[in-house]
């Protein structure tokens, strides 16, 4: 919309509004950021000169961000629209409830700065530049990022409607995941000393019983069969004389070596049955020579 110098002068000090900057003090939570509209060359332009005056200042620069360029283009658009010219907007809200509608619900500091009648950026920026608290919106050193919108409507009484948004917080990406909780190796294995056992006291050994005395059978009186077998040897050896001590010796050597062989046999095997007595001729011949 064309208009006079002399009338674009008088107008400009009506069009720029006094900008609005504070601290939010409400704990809100984050929202999820609205990806921004792309930017037309005036408004890219207005970023450029606002980050080039930041660091001019020793200041550091602002980024676009999503939630606050949507506010600011309806903020534009809503008052080229409804032709009005206000920090309110035609909803009754504030710049800061609206921020917050539109998402950007940090608790950090917030500003707005409007303008209108200019198309440029370079108008734009320097309207803003030549008022004071326009100024220090512009040059706060706790604004991180902004939003930046205009809009023109032929039936609106001021044609052209600027809106820039700042903002504290950058949007905060969602922490990463956790790492996964690491699986404790199993503990080495303590080598356990081993328990001494208790030996088994062992069983007492029973004394020993005392064997019974076995009384041996009555032992029988040898057969003269027996007698004879055992004596002949020995008889053989004899040279028997008619004297009578001579026999008697003889009878009594033969009985002697009898006795003792039974008594031998008797031990080994056993005492033989029998039930014939011997009879004294049995033991020997009955001539002599």
């Amino acid at each position: 919309m064309k208009r006079g110098g002399g009338v674009v002068r008088r107008l400009r000090k009506a069009l720029l509004l006094g900008p609005l900057a504070v601290a939010a003090i409400a704990l809100i939570l984050t929202g999820s950021p609205r990806p921004a509209a792309a930017l037309d060359s005036e408004e890219t332009a207005v970023l450029d000169l606002i980050n080039q005056y930041r660091s001019a200042n020793g200041l550091g620069t602002v980024s676009l961000n999503g939630a606050l360029n949507n506010a600011a283009r309806w903020m534009s658009e809503d008052m080229a629209n409804n032709n009005y010219f206000s920090h309110t907007d035609s909803l009754g809200r504030d710049p800061f409830v609206r921020l917050g509608d539109f998402g950007y619900t940090f608790n950090t500091w917030k500003g707005e700065n409007l303008a209108a009648g200019i198309d440029s950026a370079q108008e734009a920026f320097d309207l803003w530049k030549g008022s004071p608290g326009h100024n220090a919106n512009m040059l706060n050193p706790n604004f991180k990022v902004i939003g930046i919108a205009r809009s023109y409507s032929a039936s609106s009484t001021f044609g052209w409607y600027w809106s820039t948004d700042f903002g504290g917080q950058e949007d905060v990406a969602p922490p990463p995941a956790p790492p996964p909780t690491p699986v404790p190796a199993a503990p080495a294995a303590v080598p356990v000393e081993p328990v001494p056992t208790t030996p088994e006291t062992p069983a007492p050994t029973p004394a020993p019983t005392e064997q019974p005395t076995v009384t041996p059978a009555p032992t029988k009186a040898p057969r003269w069969q027996d007698i004879a077998t055992e004596v002949r040897p020995w008889w053989d050896r004899l040279t028997v004389v008619s004297q009578d001590g001579s026999v008697l010796r003889s009878v009594s050597f033969l009985t002697e070596r009898y006795l003792e062989r039974r008594s031998a046999q008797a031990q080994s095997n056993g005492a033989s049955s029998g039930d014939q007595r011997i009879l004294p001729e049995q033991l020997w011949p009955t001539t002599f020579s």
